[in-house]
């Protein structure tokens, strides 16, 4: 019993670092991507990070919102996109940051109810929502997927 409580503990401290990493609060959110695209390298897909942000600090909202889309998506990828290598690209943009996921593989038929069956992209549309950004996912059978996810930063700031 006193092994299986210690597993147990183990497990909820890599749930609870994979909800809110604390690289996030303490290195930043392209520090935090670069760590997430490092585990996932141990599932089999080699992800390139691109970041391109300014100097100016991200808003902790913004931050975890952006983190989660880039998990999700890393995730389907892992999941679905049947592929070795995805890009994952943050920007700096005048009037907010962008991520975007990318990957040519699979891809899925985004017409299909089954494509929108899932909770994760909804789950992720609507956090974007919350911060007035937008979620983009395009994807075409054979062709891959990308997940483009946008907040402005004139709000968050404010």
């Amino acid at each position: 019993l006193r092994l299986e409580l210690h597993d147990l503990a183990d497990e909820i401290r890599r749930l609870a670092h994979r909800m809110h990493p604390s690289i996030l609060d303490h290195l930043g959110l392209s520090a935090a991507l670069f760590a997430l695209a490092r585990e996932l390298r141990a599932s089999g897909v080699d992800v390139s990070v691109d970041s391109r942000l300014g100097a100016e600090p991200v808003p902790a909202a913004v931050a975890t919102c952006l983190y989660r889309v880039a998990q999700e998506a890393l995730r389907n990828v892992a999941k679905h996109a049947a592929v070795t290598r995805a890009t994952l690209q943050l920007r700096a943009e005048a009037d907010g940051l962008a991520l975007e996921v990318e990957d040519r593989g699979a891809g899925f038929d985004l017409t299909r109810p089954a494509a929108n069956a899932g909770l994760g992209l909804t789950s992720l549309a609507e956090r974007v929502r919350l911060l007035d950004g937008r979620l983009s996912v395009r994807s075409r059978v054979g062709h891959g997927t990308r997940v483009t996810a946008w907040i402005p930063l004139a709000d968050q700031r404010a």
